[in-house]
């Protein structure tokens, strides 16, 4: 009995324990006055939550793709949302694969509410492959739970550096006694992508058929260039001043008085090259001559029919070698060069003698990558091929 102005109070337990997580609970409690038999009722609303999982992220990790042998770490935020703190029983990494590790130790670690502990993973592919497992954490704040993230890597086969061939080259000169000669000496590819920061070679030539009385700079850009001059031979230094050095173009000129002698002819002949610089560098060298004639300069007489050159189908080509078909008159000589899609001269192949007749050569290309290269022979017979030749490995 209540009197009248008089308040009293209605406790509702609940047990959560009575309902399955993540449900909602609700009721009506009815009030009924005994004198008039009046009604009235109170909603009662409850909702029951499970245990809170800690929040991992990102999810998925991924660390993109990486050298076969080479080394990436990434890292797992592991937060927790709850008012709770949270112990993790159990940290690892599910199916277990080689190439995936976990380098933190988590197990036992406490987080407390709103905090946060870092995981770090390590990724070292064995072979050109995606590989991805799961990190699963187990953790207890009163009940346990289980969360997870997904890792994810990718290998590949190590890149082959590629090697940038300096191709030096002097001209040919037929003249006559006493003549006055100026003789380039040509850098005929552009290095630049191999930032060289110096080279150095030696052009020797016979001093009885030529005297060499000063070498004057060229034209190519961003060189410092110093020389030691001797009677058959000059030694060239090269060094860098500027970001286009290794440009196409003229080192040097040679100012050259030519002279009648027996033999009659010298070479001009590169030999002791070297070269300083970040990425891997080969010389190729395009040696010229002079002809000295006391009845004057020789006429060019074509004696030579020309060779027939071809590529031996089918294209594109699968296999490690380069197939050049010649039917040749007399004896030649061929020199070949594959130009890549960058206008970089990918493998040459100099001076290579060709005998009469029909023959088939071959050359090794099994360093180069799959694409599309032009394919440049000439020969001492006038011949020459130029060709887009497609290599598909």
């Amino acid at each position: 009995a209540m009197r009248a102005g008089q308040t009293d109070s209605i406790d509702v337990q609940v047990l959560p324990g009575d309902y399955p997580p993540n449900t909602r609970v609700s009721g009506l409690i009815y009030v009924e006055e005994y004198i008039c038999g009046r009604i009235d009722s109170v909603l009662v609303d409850l909702f029951v939550m499970g245990p809170v999982a800690p929040l991992m992220t990102p999810d998925p990790l991924d660390v993109g793709i990486v050298t076969i042998g080479a080394r990436a770490v990434g890292s797992v935020t592991i937060e927790n949302p709850s008012p709770d703190t949270i112990t993790i029983v159990r940290a690892r990494l599910e199916p277990p694969i080689p190439e995936w590790s976990l380098t933190t130790t988590l197990n036992g670690q406490r987080v407390a509410p709103s905090g946060s502990v870092i995981a770090d993973l390590e990724y070292v592919p064995a072979q050109a492959v995606r590989s991805s497992t799961r990190l699963v954490v187990e953790t207890i704040a009163g009940c346990r739970d289980t969360t997870s993230s997904v890792v994810v890597g990718q290998g590949r086969e190590p890149k082959v550096p590629i090697t940038y061939r300096i191709q030096l080259r002097a001209n040919e000169y037929s003249v006559g006694p006493a003549d006055t000669l100026n003789i380039p000496v040509y850098l005929d590819s552009d290095v630049r992508p191999a930032r060289i920061d110096s080279m150095t070679w030696t052009l020797q030539y016979t001093k009885v058929n030529l005297t060499v009385d000063s070498v004057l700079a060229g034209t190519a850009p961003d060189a410092n260039l110093g020389i030691e001059l001797q009677p058959g031979s000059i030694r060239f230094r090269a060094n860098r001043s500027g970001p286009d050095f290794g440009a196409a173009g003229t080192f040097a000129v040679l100012r050259c008085i030519a002279h009648k002698a027996i033999p009659d002819s010298t070479p001009l002949h590169f030999t002791d090259m070297q070269a300083w610089s970040v990425e891997p560098t080969l010389f190729e060298h395009d040696d010229g001559y002079v002809i000295t004639d006391a009845c004057g300069p020789r006429s060019m007489i074509d004696l030579m029919g020309k060779s027939r050159i071809a590529i031996q189908p089918p294209l594109p080509i699968t296999s490690s070698t380069l197939p050049v078909r010649v039917d040749a008159e007399t004896d030649d000589v061929m020199d070949i060069r594959l130009v890549d899609a960058l206008g970089q001269v990918a493998a040459s192949f100099m001076r290579v003698r060709v005998g009469k007749g029909l023959s088939t050569h071959q050359f090794d290309i099994s360093q180069l990558a799959s694409g599309t290269y032009t394919v440049i022979i000439q020969s001492n017979s006038r011949s020459s091929l130029t060709l887009t030749v497609p290599i598909v490995r």
